[in-house]
């Protein structure tokens, strides 16, 4: 199935902030960019033409490498009506692992410093974590911070996921509400989902914390 055969599923898509903020109800899509490709142009291109705008989540850390080159690409989708939020990489980034008890402290430090830059970009309203299989986690982070943008897992439950094509896992339940995490990249040449094996349901907590 291609991603607009999948997306023509589907009949109530919206933004976080339409939900988060505005108090829609519906099912936020949502597009974790861990990697920059040409696939973003293209899916964004096809959710238009399904009259769907979604939320794009940025990672501003410099190793990742496609920030700063690629933020006309974001500035174009947001201008177009697509949400642009902060995908939280702040720990890694801080190697705050590395800092033993300082790691929290070092971390919201560096969060800070990455909402301050994105911010100078964009208008960004909400953030989610990006995962890492490390004792204090992304998603630890958002916990632990209070600000303004509000946190997709200070908001959302990890068992409000519906679909995430991380290693093509999917929700058997019809739900009307939660959302769903995509991710372009992974998405081969004509836009096919990589294949289902397992559901959301039969996932452990442990499992789909690391997943989503």
């Amino acid at each position: 199935m291609n991603y607009s055969e999948w997306l023509s599923q589907w009949d109530n898509l919206c933004r976080a902030r339409d939900v988060m903020i505005d108090g829609k109800q519906g099912i936020v899509l949502r597009h974790d960019i861990d990697s920059f490709t040409d696939r973003v142009k293209r899916v964004a291109n096809i959710e238009e033409a399904h009259g769907v705008r979604s939320s794009w989540y940025v990672i501003v850390d410099p190793s990742y490498r496609y920030y700063e080159r690629q933020k006309k690409v974001f500035k174009e989708l947001e201008s177009r009506g697509h949400e642009i939020g902060l995908h939280v990489n702040s720990v890694e980034l801080s190697h705050a692992p590395r800092w033993k008890g300082r790691s929290k402290e070092n971390a919201v430090l560096q969060l800070g410093k990455d909402i301050a830059k994105i911010k100078k970009d964009f208008d960004v309203v909400t953030m989610c974590a990006h995962g890492i299989d490390w004792p204090y986690t992304n998603k630890d982070l958002l916990r632990d911070f209070d600000s303004e943008i509000i946190a997709f897992n200070r908001f959302f439950d990890d068992r409000d996921c519906i679909f995430t094509d991380s290693r093509g896992w999917m929700s058997t339940a019809q739900k009307k509400e939660g959302y769903i995490v995509m991710h372009p990249q992974t998405l081969d040449k004509r836009l096919r989902f990589p294949n289902k094996r397992r559901t959301i349901e039969s996932l452990s907590d442990k499992e789909l914390k690391r997943l989503v």
